[in-house]
């Protein structure tokens, strides 16, 4: 299946885009796709960063669907 990456801050700086399509298994979740871009991009080993899935964060991993759009966030503060 395809989803859709968006990369954001720190991020787009260690992947060198600001979005791809990704090709995945079917059965990946998140926490799974973060697995598979940290063997891709080796130093996300030492970002920190949230996930956003169709505009929405979330903080357990989840199964992903076809066409899924994930944000990948640096860290960022409000004020």
């Amino acid at each position: 299946m395809k989803i859709n990456l968006k990369y954001f801050g720190i991020v787009s700086e260690i992947t060198e885009t600001n979005e791809e399509l990704l090709d995945i298994d079917n059965n990946v979740n998140t926490k799974d796709l973060c697995l598979l871009l940290k063997e891709k991009y080796s130093n996300l080993n030492f970002a920190d960063y949230r996930l956003a899935i169709n505009e929405s964060f979330i903080n357990n991993p989840i199964q992903l669907a076809e066409n899924d759009t994930v944000a990948i966030l640096p860290p960022f503060s409000g004020g």
